[in-house]
């Protein structure tokens, strides 16, 4: 008896953790998917200017003072996300990836990050999208699993299963489920996507949000 128990034990617990695994997966892709529904609805009530991921304009243009008008503090476009009162930047812990064990953390920055490929530079002070900028909506990332609250293309290839997942590391993407990472697309859509689909010159396309500047 206690040797079947054993065995029932071994089978068992495997298709238990498989089963956990896929359950947070989904729900990490259903917190994606609605992080850019709330942004394409940001961008419909601004002109068609998407959240901004940084303004560093000053604080009299934020509407959180003393957070850099960083994407994830911006009240507006976190009310598209839940009901509840922004604290400062922090972040509804509804809306963590579960695998990246960050529930809690006041910052999102260690479960997802905006794409600001083409945009991360010392001369913009506002940083942000517009709809007519994105040059290929279904081909490009807006927002995935992260190590970092803004990623580009120079971190598609830093991530270790080794980082712990509350650790920062600099624009990175996290492949945290099962060797893969969770993106939402700039049309909305989710897919997991693993390094051979992001690192590389070759993969430009998912990480290219809008035309380098003249």
């Amino acid at each position: 008896m206690i040797a079947i128990i054993g065995i029932l034990a071994s089978i068992l617990v495997p298709v238990v953790s498989n089963v956990r695994d896929s359950a947070n997966t989904v729900e990490c892709a259903n917190d994606l998917r609605q992080m850019q529904m709330a942004n394409m609805a940001y961008s419909q009530e601004h002109d068609g200017a998407y959240v901004p991921v940084e303004d560093l304009r000053g604080d009299e243009f934020t509407d959180t003072p003393g957070t850099g008008g960083k994407w994830f503090a911006n009240k507006v476009y976190y009310a598209y996300l839940t009901p509840e009162e922004l604290n400062r930047g922090s972040w509804p812990d509804e809306f963590f990836c579960p695998m990246s064990e960050a529930d809690g953390n006041t910052s999102v920055a260690r479960s997802y990050g905006y794409n600001v490929t083409g945009l991360n530079n010392g001369d913009t002070k506002l940083r942000q999208f517009r709809q007519v900028q994105v040059i290929n909506p279904s081909k490009a990332i807006a927002f995935a699993d992260a190590l970092d609250w803004k990623i580009q293309q120079t971190g598609a290839d830093l991530y270790s299963e080794a980082v712990s997942p509350t650790s920062k590391l600099s624009f990175a993407v996290a492949y945290r489920h099962k060797g893969e990472a969770n993106a939402v697309f700039w049309d909305g859509h989710v897919e997991r996507v693993g390094r051979d689909l992001l690192v590389g010159e070759d993969n430009s396309d998912r990480w290219l949000v809008m035309e380098a500047s003249e």
